[in-house]
């Protein structure tokens, strides 16, 4: 019975016609992890700072068809500096605007240079679960995964899990994840949350950024080697 519904969730994707394109806004929130370190005084201060503000962030994601677009809203709903805004990010696994093409997730990031994208393959190792649970009267079922870094010394797992609505049949998501037969309208990766708090329609051809064609993709292996050598003073 389970697989027949799978199935049809699947199967509801492909006959759908993605004519109306969608903005979606997230609300964020990190909450307490207790396995996290924090014996590092300028890691814990930027850990309280996020455990008490990110729920003031706000994200967009942009979604053309099958293409997405996701980004932080350039304000919030404190007034807080640059500084503090930018020190949140990585507590939300956030490292800069995350575009979706072609079932391929490109990271643009300060630390990765001008013009340049970090790219890999979407994620697709998902398991749908029987469980669901409505969000804003749009019934949701359960995904799990598992998000794998390796920063070049050490390889870390962490836990996600996704509440997905077949009746919005937008393969997309925020930050990055998607690939499930519906919109993401939750997300929880580690202790941090995204949740949909507003979508709307909106006609638009593409989210594809000017000179996209143009741009330098590298790998996140790459990524991690170039700041290695960059700190080591090679």
């Amino acid at each position: 019975m389970f697989k027949a519904i799978i199935f049809n969730l699947f199967f509801s994707i492909a006959v759908f016609s993605q004519s109306g394109n969608l903005n979606v806004i997230y609300s964020a929130n990190v909450y307490t992890d207790e396995t996290m370190s924090t014996s590092h005084t300028e890691l814990a201060r930027m850990y309280d700072n996020a455990l008490e503000n990110a729920k003031f962030l706000t994200f967009t994601l942009e979604i053309a068809n099958d293409e997405s677009y996701f980004y932080v809203n350039p304000t919030d709903q404190k007034g807080m500096t640059d500084s503090e805004r930018q020190s949140i990010y990585p507590f939300l696994r956030y490292s800069g605007p995350v575009y979706c093409i072609n079932e391929k997730v490109y990271r643009s990031s300060s630390l990765s240079g001008n013009n340049v994208f970090v790219s890999k393959v979407m994620d697709t190792n998902w398991s749908i679960k029987t469980e669901t649970k409505k969000i804003e009267n749009y019934l949701c079922y359960k995904a799990t995964g598992t998000l794998s870094l390796d920063n070049g010394n050490k390889k870390f797992d962490f836990p996600i899990t996704a509440w997905f609505c077949p009746d919005l049949p937008f393969q997309h998501g925020p930050n990055g994840f998607g690939k499930l037969p519906g919109l993401i309208l939750e997300l929880h990766v580690r202790n941090a949350v995204f949740g949909a708090t507003t979508i709307t329609s909106k006609e638009r051809r593409s989210v594809k950024p000017k000179n996209f064609e143009k741009a330098t993709f590298i790998t996140y292996e790459e990524l991690v080697k170039s700041i290695r050598e960059e700190m080591e003073g090679k």
